[in-house]
């Protein structure tokens, strides 16, 4: 049987027959001396199955616990602010996905100036989530086609005057004119995020 100490509450297993009909035991970690009486087997089953369902308990709280967290990160941060910075630094987020953005209506104007022939993109930028994001630069690489290495030889960067986008905003935009060092043109546009 499980014999408990009221004053430090430590617990014992001591064979049945040794507490007989009773006896006065002491605890070897405080020195409380208490009368113990036999406890009947039944009662012990009875105790073991409340510890049993308390600890199944505290576990299954803490398992309920662990799955709010991860799995309900965005509604946590509306419904209380401030636990977005404990979420950032166990687990930071891309804030910045791709697919978060859409290039969309590119088109290339040419222009020229002093005999030199320029190119200039316009185009629109829509953020397609439900979140406010930060804007990305555009990057423009041009190549002449008929270049077969893979790398392009002439890129820029254009920063857009938007710091961010509200959830379905999209905004127009128009990069500064390039001088074209090619003859047949290839471009590609990507976004940069910093």
């Amino acid at each position: 049987m499980i014999v408990t100490c009221p004053g430090c509450t430590k617990r014992y297993s001591v064979p049945l027959e040794t507490i007989g009909t009773g006896k006065m035991v002491r605890c070897t970690t405080c020195g409380a001396v208490w009368q113990q009486c036999p406890i009947d087997a039944k009662e012990e089953k009875k105790r073991h199955a409340i510890h049993l369902i308390q600890w199944t308990f505290f576990y299954f709280v803490v398992f309920v616990s662990i799955l709010t967290l991860v799995f309900s990160r965005n509604l946590l941060i509306k419904i209380w602010p401030a636990i977005g910075d404990f979420y950032e630094c166990i687990a930071p987020v891309d804030n910045h996905k791709k697919s978060d953005f859409v290039l969309k209506n590119v088109a290339p104007v040419f222009m020229k100036k002093h005999g030199i022939l320029y190119v200039q993109l316009r185009g629109e930028l829509i953020n397609t989530s439900s979140e406010v994001k930060s804007v990305p630069n555009i990057v423009i690489s041009l190549k002449n086609e008929e270049d077969t290495a893979k790398t392009y030889k002439h890129v820029w960067t254009h920063e857009l005057a938007y710091e961010k986008l509200l959830p379905y905003q999209h905004i127009v935009f128009e990069t500064e004119p390039q001088p074209i060092p090619f003859n047949n043109l290839l471009c590609s546009i990507q976004l940069n995020f910093m």
